[in-house]
């Protein structure tokens, strides 16, 4: 199953913060306007679609545009 996972590569963790900035701008606007009394778009979900994307695109294994390395297994071993 898909697992949002923090991006290791350059390309997808700009994709990744990129769409969480994005989000967190999105709603502290929402949060100004309803403070304001200042009417707000009425398609607001569909602004939130292209960081949401973003975060998809860069954290979704199956989605990602350059492949992440496969994680190294760590020995157990000592020395």
């Amino acid at each position: 199953m898909w697992q949002l996972r923090q991006p290791k590569r350059w390309f997808n963790s700009l994709l990744f913060y990129t769409g969480w900035l994005g989000l967190c701008c999105h709603l502290l606007l929402m949060l100004y306007c309803w403070w304001q009394q200042i009417p707000y778009q009425m398609s607001w979900w569909f602004t939130a679609v292209a960081p949401g994307l973003s975060i998809l695109w860069g954290g979704v294994p199956a989605l990602q545009l350059q492949r992440e390395l496969p994680a190294q297994r760590r020995s157990s071993f000592i020395s």
